[in-house]
Order: structure tokens, then sequence, then C-alpha cells
């Protein structure tokens, strides 16, 4: 195994949720609803829709970059869409989610397993429309059989395929879109919003909860305005923007790995987040429960 790939799940290993909680069933536990109070109303524990997404990480042009699709414009549900390859659980097809991820990125972009080498399995968490979604991240490699699989790995890119019932268009972030300190306030945003914050609120919110002021009454939410220049001039989506959990999950993974110290964010009051060398202590609290 390359040094690249050690060195990610060296970085990733407290935060897997499989390595850290060995004992627990994460995929048939008991679930709380009222713990989630972001949730619809109407949500209730028979109704959650199991799926699984991956993080797709990879090398090319010295940095490293987050593969994205865009869904298809003939879909029911979040026609044009920017977000992350993956699915809904599928019991004749999937033992686990991790089954489900995989399945589904290959049946969404064309990208087999063997392509894809498993970082870690973050905690799951349920989204305000009953989703049980657990994230996978995972780093994109040419060959099992090849030297230096996971270097500059952009060809591999190049040859995925969408599914064009699935998949409208497929492009990537570049991490240093997120830490260019010249355009990070007019990409990044964060509102607060009028809510109540439960301490169990979301297993992802816990993630910026040491570095974004969860103010009493108010819950901050990331915004990520993408850059035309992203995306394949006739392949746009609807709204080029990403927010919520899959925007937290960007800013965790990007200042996760570079362990960016100086990373500041103006947020709507003029709070100004600030990380420091001790970035990730306190990320995903949830392990520690």
């Amino acid at each position: 195994m390359s040094n690249l790939c050690e060195k990610l799940k060296k970085i990733f290993e407290k935060y897997d949720c499989k390595l850290n909680h060995s004992n627990l069933d994460v995929e048939n536990q008991k679930l709380d609803i009222d713990s989630f109070p972001h949730c619809q109303l109407d949500i209730n524990e028979k109704n959650l829709k199991k799926c699984a997404i991956i993080i797709i990480l990879f090398r090319a042009n010295n940095e490293w970059n987050i593969l994205f699709t865009i869904r298809s414009s003939q879909l029911r549900s979040y026609p044009g869409e920017i977000c992350y390859p993956g699915g809904q659980f599928d019991s004749k097809l999937d033992k686990n989610l991790q089954d489900t991820a995989f399945r589904e990125t290959y049946e969404e972009i064309g990208l087999k397993k063997e392509n894809l080498e498993l970082i870690c399995q973050l905690c799951h968490f349920i989204s305000p429309v009953g989703h049980y979604l657990v994230p996978f991240i995972c780093l994109l490699k040419k060959s099992n059989l090849l030297p230096h699989s996971y270097d500059d790995t952009l060809e591999v890119f190049k040859s995925l395929k969408p599914n064009p019932k699935e998949v409208e268009s497929i492009f990537y972030l570049p991490f240093s879109y997120i830490l260019n300190s010249n355009f990070v306030n007019d990409r990044i945003s964060v509102l607060r919003i009028p809510f109540k914050l439960d301490d169990s609120l979301n297993n992802f919110k816990h993630l910026l909860k040491d570095r974004i002021n969860f103010s009493d009454g108010f819950l901050s939410r990331v915004f990520i305005n993408f850059n035309e220049s992203l995306f394949e001039s006739n392949k746009m989506p609807n709204t080029p923007i990403l927010y919520g959990i899959n925007a937290t999950i960007i800013l965790f993974v990007v200042l996760t790995i570079e362990n960016e110290a100086n990373f500041k964010l103006l947020i709507e009051n003029a709070y100004i987040l600030e990380t420091n060398s001790s970035l990730t202590q306190g990320f995903i609290r949830v392990l520690e429960r």
C-alpha cells in the first residue's frame, strides 16, 4: 500500500466509526428520531431510507480533489443538484451499506470497486427528509497491479462514463478552491438560522461545533458556492450551491487532511471562524459517546 494511502488512513482513523465502534451494529441500531429535531415531523423510524455515499478523493495537478456528480434532470427527486456518488440500500443486492456505496457508484459513473481504496466509514446521520445516511471516504486508484496507483489519477476520472439516467455529469473540486484565502468569503458562507440546538442533534453538526459559534437559539448552516468554471459549459447544475451536511463534510475532509491552521470564515453577523493548530480536536464528538 502506498504512503499516500497509509497517510490518509492514519489521518482519519480516529473518525472511523467501524474502527472505533467495532462492537456497534451501526446499520441496525435502534434510532431515536427525537434526537434529530431538524427532521420533518412526519418522519418516523419505520420510514427511514438507508443510504450510503462515497466521498472520493484523488490526486491531480499536485493537489487533492473531491469528485462530485450532478444529478440527472430526468430524476424525480432533486434533479440537477450537486451530490456525492451513492444511493439507497437494496436488500436484494446489498449485504450492507458499504456494498450499497460501491454498487451505486458503479451504476452512476462506471467506477469499479477495484479503483477505490476504502479509507474510513464515518458515523451515520439522519437527513431532514428521513434518509439514514452513512458516508464512506475512498481514495481513487488506477489498478491493484500498477505501481504508484494512487498518484495523479486524473486519467481515471476522465475515463468515467456517467449513466445519463442518473447523472448529468461529473466534476471535481480542488482543495485550493476552499483554502484560497483571497476568495473564501465569496465561496463559503455561514448563515445563522433560528433553531433549538440539541446536543444529539446530528452527528455531523458536531464536526464544526467547536469551531462555529452555535449561539443559543441559532444554528449556523454552511453554504459553498461553486464557480461556473468548475463545470462543463453545457452541464451546469440547477443551483451551483452545496449546503448543510454536504457542505460540512467538505470542510471537514479538506481541513482535516490539510490541517489548515489559518483558515478563516466570515459568518453573516461578522463573527469570524478561525482554526488553530489543534484543528481536528473536538471534531466528531459523537465518537466519544
